[in-house]
């Protein structure tokens, strides 16, 4: 190009007016296009000259009619201005100096990319610059020879896609494709942009075809990595049930990710006003004017928000709950240009916080009912938990500074108490031995509590003690109670075991629990030779055991075994008292005839825990006597105690049913004292 073209060209692009050119131009290829070739012009300047009258006159030919305006006016202004100051810049070097051929050849040669140049039909390379080795390790000497080197190094995935493009490159006049290469020195492979075009002469004829191949390897790694964070970032949204927007305060545009779609159970292809309503119709009403708040606050004072609130997706029928976080985007300048965050669907985890919930008070409850605190003790961290029933217990208030708190439930520990208690909970910590162990607490106003404690050790991954735990039950009236039983039973047996009477009790198997004084006379055997050991069965002669067990089959209609279940059949299918006579077998052999009641014991819920049965030594009175006898002895006992008589009233409760069923009253057997 002559040097009065040059500056012909260079006055017509200080001559570009911008608004026009902005107006002319789109977001699409061909804005994309010209801002590159613009760009490259200004950038290499001189380098690259014979390129700069065709982008021009390509420029001056364009009309607003051919393209629609899309990008931001702001970006346009910005990119242009660098463009035109670039190459004003370059118009007025050119005006100052001169270049020989041979520096521009060197030029050419410097470039990190490759030049080249061919006739018409690309038959012959006419020229290419050294980059040519850098790029496809092939020298300037055999490109010149063999133009098909440039071909035999594309990969071979995308040889035929290359070609296909080079041979429409003849009709369309476009050529501007990425490929991958495969360096013929190095084996390294390379991504390629090559891009030619046709330059015509002053008639417009095509005369000859110039390009350039530029190594965009670490770009394209750059946009395959972007590409794949993308697609994890969705990925993960997806999975995470999160999805992003951003909204841009001056245009009143929102983005929404297509996760936030899915969340929101809204359209996709919604979008401005219609995408707004849509989301604001899915907010609790409850929960949208405190939303607003936040959305205000955020756009006007830059306070950033992370709340929870609930939206009603599938046509109101379904509930969510979702966590929105929301902040401010600044400009340069410092002022707020837009909002941005994320929006979570944490519904699953919302409804087992709240079942969560639930269960806390439940146990609350229980532990209250039940009169039993918990507690735990991180030994690495220190931290020390109680439930709120513990603080109950030992009468502490559950604001106690942690730091005091353990040294304010030692005080509560009786002093006689406390050293023991100290090495359970210390050979927990260090053997990991479980501890029991009842104590009292002294609580406030001099009162005294009486309190089963349990400890466990907590173990970490590795099998190391890493904290303790337990519980601490209230058992003071359980303990009284106990006393008041024991006392009551310590005077039951001593009136039981001063009479004749054989009472022995089973648990619900027919093993026996209890066998008293009586028994042991009348029977011979000891307590512990029975006790937890035998049933009741193998004091009765056998024979009438069998005997028994004949007519129960009969009278009830069900196979009834000779053994314990002939005493407890009727017990437990209609639930009245079974009396019976029966001959017991002593120890020695010897033989004696009783009367036997035989009833259950209940707990205080009804429920059946056991047996008992009653007998009488017949052998020397006569029946109705015997059994007067029996309940005159004990109701006295029981007036004269004048003891709590549950047991005793059980006792007597089944000699009177006796009575009544064999002889149908009860006789004339209290006096009116007595009564």
């Amino acid at each position: 190009m002559e040097d009065f073209q040059l500056k012909e060209v260079l006055a017509l692009v200080r001559e570009i007016n911008r608004d026009q050119f902005r107006e002319s131009i789109t977001e699409g290829d061909g804005y994309e296009q010209l801002i590159a070739e613009l760009k490259f012009l200004a950038e290499e300047k001189k380098y690259w000259i014979n390129r700069s009258e065709e982008i021009l006159e390509k420029l001056m030919a364009m009309s607003a009619g051919e393209f629609h305006t899309q990008v931001s006016a702001a970006t346009r202004d910005s990119e242009l201005e660098a463009i035109i100051l670039g190459i004003n810049s370059f118009a007025e070097e050119i005006e100052a100096s001169t270049i020989t051929k041979e520096e521009y050849l060197d030029s050419l040669n410097s470039l990190p990319y490759i030049v080249w140049s061919s006739n018409i039909d690309f038959s012959k390379v006419l020229f290419v610059n050294k980059a040519t080795e850098l790029i496809f390790g092939i020298s300037q000497e055999e490109m010149l020879e063999n133009k098909n080197l440039w071909v035999d190094v594309i990969h071979p995935d995308d040889r035929e896609y290359v070609e296909s493009a080079f041979d429409d490159f003849f009709e369309t006049g476009e050529f501007n494709v990425e490929y991958r290469c495969i360096n013929r020195k190095t084996s390294e492979l390379k991504w390629i942009h090559d891009r030619a075009h046709f330059l015509n002469d002053t008639n417009g004829e095509r005369y000859r075809i110039v390009g350039s191949c530029k190594d965009v390897t670490l770009e394209k790694e750059s946009i395959l990595k972007n590409k794949d964070t993308t697609n994890k970032l969705i990925l993960a949204q997806h999975f995470a049930q999160m999805g992003s927007w951003d909204f841009n305060l001056s245009t009143q545009e929102v983005e929404w990710s297509d996760e936030l779609y899915v969340i929101f159970g809204l359209d996709p292809s919604l979008k401005g006003e219609q995408l707004f309503y849509a989301y604001r119709e899915a907010i609790h009403p409850d929960d949208i004017e405190l939303l607003d708040q936040r959305v205000m606050e955020c756009a006007t004072k830059g306070v950033p928000y992370d709340f929870e609130h609930r939206i009603f997706v599938n046509n109101r029928s379904e509930l969510k709950y979702i966590r929105a976080i929301g902040n401010p985007v600044y400009d340069a300048e410092g002022k707020i240009i837009g909002l941005s965050g994320i929006g979570q669907d944490f519904t699953d985890k919302k409804l087992i916080e709240i079942q969560n919930e639930k269960n806390q008070k439940r146990l609350e409850e229980a532990q209250q009912i039940s009169k039993i605190g918990s507690w735990e003790l991180n030994l690495v961290s220190g931290n020390l938990y109680w439930s709120k029933e513990h603080y109950h217990i030992f009468e502490i208030d559950v604001n106690t500074p942690p730091e005091i708190l353990y040294d304010t439930y030692r005080s509560r520990i009786h002093p006689e108490d406390l050293a023991k208690l100290d090495g359970l909970v210390e050979k927990t910590m260090q053997t990991g031995v479980p501890f029991e162990f009842y104590h009292r607490a002294l609580l406030l106003e001099g009162k005294e509590r009486f309190v089963k404690g349990i400890g466990n050790a907590i173990f970490g991954l590795n099998n190391e003690i890493v904290g303790i735990q337990g519980t601490a039950q209230d058992i003071t009236n359980e303990i009284q109670q106990q006393d008041k039983l024991n006392a009551t039973l310590a005077d039951l047996n001593a009136i039981l075991d001063a009479t004749d009477y054989s009472i022995i009790a089973t648990d619900l198997n027919g093993t026996i629990t209890l066998f008293n004084k009586g028994a042991e006379r009348i029977l011979g055997y000891k307590a512990e030779d029975v006790v937890g050991k035998t049933s009741p069965a193998f004091i009765h002669v056998l024979e009438e055991v069998v005997d028994r067990a004949e007519v129960l089959t009969k009278e009830l209609g069900e196979q009834i075994n000779p053994g314990f279940d002939v005493f407890i059949a009727k017990l437990n299918r209609f639930g009245v008292t079974d009396i019976n006579e029966w001959t017991y077998v002593r120890k020695d052999g010897s033989k004696l005839p009783v009367i036997l009641t035989c009833d259950t014991v209940k707990d205080v819920d009804g429920n059946i825990t056991g047996y008992i049965g009653i007998a009488k030594d017949i052998t020397s009175e006569n029946k109705k006597q015997a059994v007067d006898d029996f309940v005159v002895d004990i109701s006295r006992s029981i007036l004269h105690e004048g003891k709590e008589a549950d047991f005793y009233a059980k006792i007597l409760n089944g000699v009177i049913t006796l009575l009544e069923s064999e002889y149908g009253f009860i006789g004339e057997v209290f006096t009116d004292e007595e009564s």
